[in-house]
């Protein structure tokens, strides 16, 4: 990864659907943990073998760039629903890129 152009050069686009961070995840209270960056961010945290699988300290999680958010599924509201939709894991390709 190019330090001075940052993460955007990394990112799949096609990564969308299949890597989203989903509803039930989100509205855990840990998901106030996640390390948030965007394109345009030069750092991520390290990742570690329980990537996607556990939310504390586990690894970055990524902005899609030109994302809305959605309404949450269940009409109730919770910390971290402005990041509904917009959130996405790395990919495991992407993971390799950073490392």
């Amino acid at each position: 990864l190019d330090c001075v152009t940052g993460l955007s050069t990394l990112a799949e686009v096609n990564a969308r659907s299949t890597w989203e961070v989903q509803e039930e995840i989100l509205s855990k209270e840990a998901a106030r943990c996640f390390d948030v960056i965007h394109s345009d961010c030069r750092h991520s945290l390290c990742f570690t073998k329980a990537y996607s699988r556990y939310i504390d300290g586990t690894g970055s999680v990524f902005v899609m760039p030109a994302t809305q958010p959605r309404e949450p599924s269940n009409g109730s509201g919770f910390t971290m629903q402005e990041f509904l939709g917009v959130l996405r894991y790395f990919t495991p390709s992407e993971v390799a890129k950073l490392m």
